[in-house]
């Protein structure tokens, strides 16, 4: 099992009150692990080191007070009283692995009047207890700033909060402790001398804050800089603590002085007297509110039960935020492996697969729960920076795909939005251990679900209806996160209702695939309707991957007019792909309609490339062309200007009644070649209109006399400029 303590954060009426064995220690809180806790309860202690009975909920701990003018000076002449925090009761002992100290209110400290009780007689060292109460006498008079300590509420926030000031305060703690216990048959021997360090350790903690020392084999750290060193004599702070598991302590500035002197006194006295409870224990009964520590963990696999919420909430969220990752990963070390292993195995199969209720309350849904467990997941995965989440992984990605599926049968769209957005934020993780492993836990069940094919309809359906659609903002998460399956499952989003902000977000992530990607979007244009292929298109154009032309070639096929036409204006778009004229001109017989026939020659012609000439050399070889086609098609090739146009018409001039000119009885296709060359005033045209004229095979006088004139005025404009 875990053999450490963190303490409970809110405990529960019905737990029994018999103490375990101690697991990993926070302080004092909530049970986490504790479902098959079978640990044997802790023997009783001896009646004279029995705990002290619950402190009252509000109460005054005695200050000694400055004497009365003119009276004897005497440390004991007078007694003033603090105000204290209502300490928490503790309603059971720890059953976990982990727990949690509850925060206690900011303000207690300043609104505590009660007077506290008196002790009568000096506390048991060996126990940690602190002075029993007397009865309640008449308030005492304000506190004063004589030998003892002043109130909590006036201790001003300011002073040395260097390491070196901590090391003296520790130091003097542990000769003060020394003297205490030395002479502990003497009534409150030494009482007074603790209480000034202990008011300036407070006046420390205000100005310094929360404070966390690493605790090492014989000594305190702090910020890096060691603070106190065991001297090897009597008392050593840091091997008790040590010794017991303890890696990390933090003192908070609401410490108490009832604390103060029972967590040091506990820690003094564990050296050199037998015990029949460990150190650990001992610092539980005490139930510190304003002090928290973490042990180390031990885990036995055999005995191994999840509380998941307490996990989350009760354990881990406390430590995060009390510790840094650096610091917990000092603390548990190579164990919280096989804790995250451990705890992805049991939720997948108690928190999530079946409805087992003792992990969570009962009015919590599946998806709530999976949810929880998701968080769970982040914070190991932030903690352990595992590089290999193997033995956990499977377990994850079945629990989201649990999570994905009862989502979708519960339309929980605002819990759908939640997962997605954290999933999102795991992504964002700097890449390395932690952002791979969020991918694999996370993204491979969540998107197995998703993406089943009898899932679909349902999620399209959740994300159409206004009544669970999702805001914008957790709507852009799940896109982002459903983004690494591959354009065609965001595809899926467009074929249904979504609304145009949801709508543009799609777009916009598929505005960044990649090449591989991109063909999928290229072939969902072709039966698209009309608005999704426009749109698709526009996402082609902005596409900054190699051969562009190429994905808008399936818009072509599409049945709308204005999007092949759209298409087309895309692909002339792409001037730097020499592939796209022979692309758009295997098209050209595919068109049935006359007008985007014409539209897409003069697209071809805009290449003015060897490729645009070539294609317009292969579709004039073919027969039965109609006159406009012919038209278009000869003045793309007289108005190129590559070598290829020009070797072209040179064959066709020396050849007027083969080749591209046809058979001797085709007269549409010459006629169509007269015109176009009555435009040109070069001397290629002049040339083969010459041959046309020449054609004793001609059949039109008509066709002739049109190419007499041409050429006459042909002839007369080179003349003008000079040409031959």
């Amino acid at each position: 099992m875990l053999d450490a303590l963190l303490t409970p954060l809110s405990p529960s009426p019905s737990t029994s009150l018999a103490p375990p064995a101690p697991l990993l220690g926070l302080g004092s809180g909530a049970s986490l692990f504790g479902a098959s806790f079978t640990a044997a309860a802790p023997a009783p202690l001896p009646a004279a080191a029995s705990p002290s009975p619950p402190r009252p909920a509000t109460g005054l701990i005695p200050v000694p007070a400055a004497p009365p003018p003119g009276a004897a000076s005497s440390p004991r002449s007078s007694v003033g009283l603090l105000p204290v925090p209502p300490p928490a009761v503790l309603s059971h002992p720890p059953t976990g692995a982990f727990a949690v100290v509850p925060a206690a209110p900011a303000s207690a400290a300043q609104t505590s009047t009660a007077p506290a009780p008196r002790s009568s007689s000096a506390a048991a060292p060996e126990s940690g207890a602190l002075p029993s109460p007397a009865p309640t006498g008449s308030p005492a008079p304000a506190p004063s700033e004589g030998v003892g300590v002043e109130p909590a509420a006036r201790i001003a926030p300011k002073g040395d909060t260097s390491p070196g000031q901590l090391g003296a305060i520790l130091k003097e703690t542990r000769k003060a402790l020394k003297n205490r216990l030395l002479y502990s048959h003497i009534e409150d021997h030494g009482e007074d001398q603790l209480l000034a360090i202990y008011g300036r350790l407070v006046r420390f903690l205000q100005a310094a804050g929360e404070i966390s020392l690493r605790v090492e084999v014989s000594s305190f750290v702090w910020n890096d800089v060691e603070v106190f060193i065991d001297d090897g004599h009597d008392i050593n702070f840091g091997y008790s603590l040590y010794r017991a598991g303890v890696r990390l302590v933090s003192l908070r500035p609401a410490l108490v002085w009832e604390e103060f002197l029972a967590f040091w006194t506990l820690i003094a006295s564990d050296l050199g007297e037998p015990h029949e409870e460990d150190l650990l224990t001992r610092l539980w009964r005490q139930g510190f509110d304003n002090i928290h520590w973490v042990a180390q963990l031990k885990l036995d696999d055999d005995e191994f039960d999840i509380e998941v919420q307490d996990f989350l909430d009760g354990t881990l969220t406390e430590a995060v935020q009390r510790f840094s990752p650096d610091q917990l990963r000092e603390a548990w070390g190579a164990e919280l492996t096989a804790l995250a292993s451990s705890f992805a195995q049991q939720a997948a199969a108690q928190g999530v697969l079946a409805d087992d209720q003792r992990a969570v309350s009962a009015e919590q849904t599946r998806a709530e729960r999976t949810l929880v467990l998701a968080g769970v997941a982040k914070t190991l995965l932030e903690i352990t920076q595992l590089k290999a989440f193997a033995e956990a992984e499977e377990y994850f990605a079945e629990a989201f795909e649990q999570l994905a599926i009862a989502m979708l049968a519960e339309r929980d769209a605002a819990t759908l939005g939640a997962l997605a957005e954290q999933a999102h934020a795991l992504l964002q993780q700097p890449a390395g251990p932690v952002q791979d492993a969020a991918v694999k836990m996370g993204i491979n069940g969540f998107v197995r679900a998703l993406t089943s094919p009898k899932n679909i309809p349902q999620l399209r359906a959740l994300l159409d209806d206004p009544q669970t659609a999702l805001p914008p903002r957790e709507f852009a998460a799940l896109v982002r996160l459903l983004s690494a399956e591959g354009a065609p499952l965001l595809l899926t989003f467009l074929d249904g209702k979504l609304t145009h902000e949801p709508r543009s977000i799609v777009l916009r992530v598929l505005a960044n695939a990649s090449a591989e990607q991109a063909v999928h979007i290229a072939r969902r244009m072709r039966n698209a309707d009309e608005r999704l292929a426009l749109e698709l298109l526009g996402v082609v154009s902005s596409l900054q991957v190699p051969r562009r032309v190429m994905l808008c070639e399936p818009a072509l096929m599409n049945t709308s007019r204005l999007v092949r036409r759209t298409a087309l204006e895309t692909m002339v778009r792409c001037m730097d792909d020499p592939a796209a004229p022979q692309m758009l001109g295997r098209h050209l017989g595919r068109l049935a309609d006359i007008d985007e026939r014409i539209e897409l020659i003069g697209a071809i012609a805009r290449f003015d490339s060897d490729e645009s000439a070539r294609t317009f050399a292969q579709r004039l070889q073919q027969p039965e062309l109609e006159a406009r086609e012919l038209t278009a098609l000869w003045r793309g090739l007289l108005t190129a200007e590559s070598p290829t146009a020009h070797a072209v018409v040179t064959r066709a001039a020396a050849e007027p009644t083969r080749g591209l000119l046809g058979s001797a009885k085709d007269e549409t296709r010459k006629a169509a070649l007269v015109e176009v060359l009555g435009e040109h005033a070069d001397v290629r045209s002049a040339r083969v209109l010459a041959s046309i004229t020449q054609d004793e095979n001609l059949s039109s006088r008509a066709l002739v006399k049109r190419a007499q004139d041409l050429l006459g005025a042909l002839k007369a404009r080179l003349g003008r400029t000079g040409g031959a």
